[in-house]
């Protein structure tokens, strides 16, 4: 039966939500980028560190590094070295952080067999 059968309106999609989840879709399928999300957890980085630790193709990691930098989740910072040499630092940002914070949870509760994850009912976006 349908929600105007029911007597329910039917739920509007919020556009803007939708965008924001399409980028991080988009951003997360670039092999390598969820694998520097979770190196920059423990701290920010620079190139050479993230790079080396972790040992994927130039091409690929330099791939995913740039989309997201360019994406709300990861922010390349200028330093000045002692040599007076310009590097780059890469971070998380705040939403790279929550961002962060949900793939550990989720990682947890998928972890657990499906006889003990909760069914939780949520009401339609309105």
């Amino acid at each position: 039966m349908s929600d105007e059968k029911l007597g329910k309106k039917p739920s509007k999609i919020n556009i803007r939500v939708l965008e924001n989840t399409k980028q991080l879709c988009r951003v997360l399928s670039h092999k390598g980028a969820l694998e520097i999300l979770y190196t920059l957890q423990e701290r920010p980085k620079q190139f050479k560190e993230l790079s080396a630790e972790l040992k994927l193709p130039s091409s690929t990691f330099e791939d995913a590094l740039t989309d997201l930098s360019n994406s709300t989740y990861v922010i390349k910072k200028n330093q000045i070295t002692s040599k007076n040499r310009e590097t780059h630092q890469y971070a998380l940002t705040q939403s790279g952080k929550e961002l962060m914070k949900f793939v550990n949870t989720y990682e947890k509760i998928v972890m657990l067999p499906i006889s003990q994850q909760k069914i939780v009912e949520n009401e339609a976006l309105t």
